[in-house]
């Protein structure tokens, strides 16, 4: 689920700020237009970040990152 940060600086990354990937970003499953497995985005890749979260747990932002491109 996916919550307001209770400060919306308390992350470095902000909605729609371009991104490329760290690693290789593989489909865990809830990408339904893929296998599960399937390579999405290689490293380096482009995107862009969609959606700001938090994990209620850790207290850590979550971030939703798509593709500008796919494979």
């Amino acid at each position: 689920m996916m919550i307001d940060l209770p400060d919306p600086d308390a992350t470095r990354f902000q909605w729609g700020q371009s991104v490329v990937a760290a690693t290789d970003l593989y489909n865990d499953g809830s990408f339904l237009n893929a296998p599960e497995d399937h390579l999405l985005v290689v490293e380096g890749g482009p995107g862009e970040i969609v959606q700001i979260g938090l994990h209620e747990q850790t207290r850590q932002p979550c971030l939703l990152y798509t593709s500008w491109r796919s494979l």
